[in-house]
């Protein structure tokens, strides 16, 4: 893991800033782990600094986490399949919400759920990104689609709702797929404001009623995994008072609503 990145962490539980240690094994491995200064210890797996244990996952978090990565292996077909008979393709529907980023080739861009990475493929290579997420074998499929697109990317298994970045350290932030199903949409939401840069424009785009209802007649098994008390509203009032430019946009043909907003 980079130096640079490291500066941009801290622990999710206490907020104390990390270093990098590494130790040998009896057997020769080497390991490397992020440890602050109560002892807290995150370990260095593949490529991927884990911030939460997978037991840990309780409720709506711990139900889509097992469903996303027992999918994992035909995620990216399914999206291209449901995508061309909904709507033609999957770049149009992609790109006409991933307009709405303001990004720079210096530009340090999160994407908050990044799953297989699906969205990077279609954003600009010069930046560099991070991505976390909760179904650790999509973002083993999203490390090798990065290699393939020729991608600067570092990945962290993490919970949205805490983050392990410090307060303003990412000039665009992003979520895309996944919030309405959260445990917690407000921590989400908070935690996102938090990591972003003072001026950041930031988008949280997920399905509307419409699309859910559609995925449930065309994808087998769908309606059971996307059962809710209530039908889907872009959570624009968890947005706090105090963010600027409060705005929410159908995209897809009415198919995902995009809710957007700008930090201060």
């Amino acid at each position: 893991m980079k130096n640079d990145t490291i500066s941009l962490l801290q622990s999710p539980t206490t907020g104390l800033e990390l270093k990098l240690e590494s130790s040998t094994l009896p057997d020769g491995r080497i390991i490397e782990q992020l440890v602050s200064q109560q002892a807290e210890q995150f370990v260095i797996a593949n490529d991927i600094a884990i911030f939460y244990e997978m037991e840990k996952l309780t409720g709506l978090n711990k139900k889509y986490q097992l469903f996303y990565d027992k999918i994992n292996w035909y995620y990216d077909l399914g999206g291209k399949i449901v995508m061309y008979i909904l709507h033609g393709g999957e770049e149009n529907v992609r790109r006409e919400y991933l307009k709405e980023l303001e990004i720079k080739d210096d530009s340090k861009v999160l994407e908050v759920s990044v799953g297989s990475g699906a969205n990077l493929q279609f954003m600009p290579k010069a930046p560099k990104y991070y991505g976390l997420d909760i179904a650790m074998k999509m973002m083993r499929r999203c490390q090798k689609n990065a290699v393939k697109w020729g991608l600067d990317l570092e990945l962290f298994y993490a919970n949205a709702e805490a983050l392990p970045f410090k307060n303003n350290s990412f000039d665009v932030v992003f979520h895309v797929g996944g919030i309405n199903y959260f445990n917690n949409k407000k921590a989400a939401i908070d935690e996102m404001i938090r990591v972003a840069k003072p001026g950041t424009k930031m988008i949280i785009v997920d399905e509307t009623e419409q699309l859910a209802k559609a995925a449930s007649r065309i994808i087998p098994g769908a309606a059971n995994y996307y059962r809710r008390d209530k039908p889907i509203e872009p959570p624009i009032d968890l947005v706090p008072d105090d963010m600027l430019e409060k705005d929410v946009k159908l995209t897809a043909n009415g198919d995902l609503y995009c809710l957007s907003f700008r930090k201060p």
